[in-house]
């Protein structure tokens, strides 16, 4: 909410120019929708640490994440 209010005050364009992603439950009463990861941050970090093992062992990562996303209003949905 305070970064909401900090663009508005200063008009920067939310969804145009800056994108939002936000791991809050509770983000879904604002406008423009953030873009939101539904896991839990132990879990967030549980992937992560994977990955970095993965390429400094060497590996080639193939699949970067298995986050769950919520597309929202602030992040331009690209094919």
């Amino acid at each position: 909410r305070s970064l909401y209010r900090f663009c508005r005050i200063n008009n920067i364009s939310i969804g145009r120019e800056l994108a939002v992603i936000s791991c809050d439950d509770d983000a879904g009463d604002l406008t423009p929708a953030p873009t939101r990861l539904t896991n839990t941050p132990s879990e967030i970090a549980r992937q992560a640490w994977q990955i970095m093992q993965q390429q400094l062992a060497g590996k080639t990562v193939r699949e970067y994440t298995r986050l769950r996303i919520i597309t929202g209003e602030t992040v331009p949905h690209k094919q």
